[in-house]
């Protein structure tokens, strides 16, 4: 777990090298929700990039805590830059580098991009990215936490009365946080203050969370979903919503 999780973390270190880019020249969608959309091309060292090639990636199905689908977004933006219309990238070494990697990652063949120009090569890529980034099941995997999670809380069919919850407001509706019968119960109201779902807020192993707060200007809208800051037991918990108001899954730190 020691060794995986340092292995991470070099990861997303080495990614933020990064100065603000002009994104009209390729459009890839999406990036804002990985908190990218700014940046530059990403170039990471060539050793480092070697190393990603020798690595085992089918390994990622039998353990969560090995998954690296949250390079995936990463390896997109660098991609971007060898696109002609950006006139930014040009080291053929490198983007055969970041082709195969990507592929590794996905564990299918790279053969399916053969006889493609370089610019349907990354039309491909692109949309693979975004048939994963609007994919509800591998999407958790492809936000860089190194928190609990994704977790889901319990659907409950009770609802708690909302008139002493803290609440905070969407363009959807509300959401409200309420302590009922010692649970945490999390509810979203549309806007007619119809209940839309109801969840009892739990962290690793089922485990009933204490409390529950909204943090300090707590909901950031992206294109693909709501993150909404908040803390629990002294802990930052980071909530994602469908950006009609609809449950996603969440992240508790440890």
């Amino acid at each position: 777990m020691k060794q995986t999780t340092l292995f991470i973390l070099t990861l997303f270190i080495l990614t933020f090298d990064c100065k603000a880019q002009n994104n009209d020249c390729f459009e890839v969608k999406y990036l804002d929700f990985f908190g990218i959309a700014d940046f530059d091309t990403i170039k990471w060292p060539d050793n480092e990039l070697n190393q990603l090639l020798k690595r085992d990636f089918t390994k990622n199905e039998k353990d969560k805590e090995l998954k690296t689908n949250f390079l995936i977004p990463m390896i997109v933006l660098q991609l971007k830059g060898f696109h002609p219309t950006c006139e930014k990238l040009s080291d053929t070494t490198q983007y055969s580098k970041l082709i195969q990697l990507y592929f590794n990652i996905r564990q299918k063949d790279k053969s399916v991009i053969n006889g493609k120009t370089l610019p349907q090569q990354l039309e491909f890529i692109r949309q693979d990215y975004y048939d994963q980034v609007l994919n509800d099941t591998l999407l958790p995997f492809m936000n860089y936490t190194l928190d609990d999670g994704p977790l889901f809380g319990q659907l409950s069919k009770y609802i708690p009365k909302l008139d002493n919850g803290k609440y905070i407001e969407t363009d959807f509706g509300k959401l409200t946080i309420v302590k009922s019968n010692e649970k945490i119960h999390l509810i979203a109201t549309d806007n007619k203050q119809r209940v839309m779902w109801t969840r009892v807020m739990t962290g690793t192993s089922e485990r009933v969370l204490t409390d529950l707060h909204f943090g300090e200007n707590p909901v950031f809208k992206t294109s693909r979903a709501y993150i909404i800051a908040m803390s629990s037991e002294g802990e930052r918990l980071t909530l994602y919503l469908k950006l009609d108001g609809n449950f996603m899954y969440y992240y508790h730190s440890w």
